[in-house]
């Protein structure tokens, strides 16, 4: 008996009536396929004995590897607090910036820094400039307690809110961290490490903002150990060397664990280290 030419994915695809590109991500386990297709190819494949051919998947990665993504469209790094470059003073923002913007780059996107200056920039104009420059994605920053909700003509676009938990209306995706979790797990660890006395550094802008979810955590974990005596949380906001100085000697933290770091206080820790 000769040996039968090996099934391919067009004859999978001309049999359920579908497009070769529809199976091909359905066995990619791309999610834009229904899981019912999916299904119902994966068993159809199987039926029909279909085998990849590793030589020709392997040319396909090696192809999207190094073919260069066009150019799709430019994101919105939008924000409305005090200055157009408020983020660089922080740490937590300049990774998330510099890991959108590596992302988007990769899918032929770029990011652009828009900065809606309170003090002359409507709505309106705000919305008239975004569109007149093409952007329709935005990645939106929060907001904090120290400005007003930001405000666009919403249906334009397509919104992302990185690490927002005070804009929620209209309704819009999130991406964030689950800081309750985090310091639970941190607290966790310093522990295994042998130390008995950690001290929690934050600011009560950011408790604010992010709904008391450090303090809550650090709070509910010292409450479970018996006789726990940790110190009190040390809130930043104001901060003086001779305020930090006097918090260190009075509450004697063994290890200091950091939800919030300006660069004063940077400086600070690091004489002290």
């Amino acid at each position: 008996m000769k040996n039968m030419p090996p099934v391919s994915q067009h004859q999978i695809a001309e049999k359920l009536g579908i497009s070769q590109a529809t199976v091909s991500m359905a066995m990619a386990g791309n999610p834009r396929v229904a899981k019912s297709t999916r299904d119902r190819i994966a068993a159809l494949a199987e039926e029909m004995h279909y085998r990849p051919d590793p030589g020709l998947r392997a040319l396909g990665r090696y192809r999207r590897a190094v073919r260069a993504p066009s150019y799709h469209a430019t994101l919105g790094w939008v924000h409305n607090l005090e200055s157009a470059n408020w983020w660089h003073q922080s740490a937590v923002f300049r990774v998330l910036f510099d890991t959108a913007q590596k992302r988007a780059n990769r899918l032929g996107y770029q990011v652009e820094n828009f900065w809606i200056d309170r003090k002359g920039m409507t709505p309106k104009r705000a919305t008239e400039i975004l569109r007149n420059r093409g952007i329709k994605g935005l990645l939106l920053l929060p907001t904090f307690d120290s400005a007003p909700k930001i405000e666009l003509d919403w249906p334009e676009f397509v919104v992302v809110r990185i690490a927002d938990y005070m804009q929620g209306s209209p309704s819009m995706h999130l991406v964030g961290a689950d800081q309750y979790a985090a310091m639970q797990e941190v607290l966790g660890r310093v522990r295994e490490l042998g130390y008995r006395r950690p001290g929690l550094i934050t600011s009560q802008r950011m408790e604010h903002y992010m709904l008391s979810q450090y303090s809550s955590a650090y709070l509910g974990v010292r409450r479970t150990l018996p006789d726990c005596q940790w110190p009190e949380i040390y809130f930043c906001d104001n901060f003086s060397p001779a305020g930090f100085l006097q918090w260190i000697k009075r509450e004697k933290p063994d290890v200091l664990v950091m939800a919030y770091m300006s660069e004063s206080l940077r400086s600070m820790v690091e004489v002290l280290a």
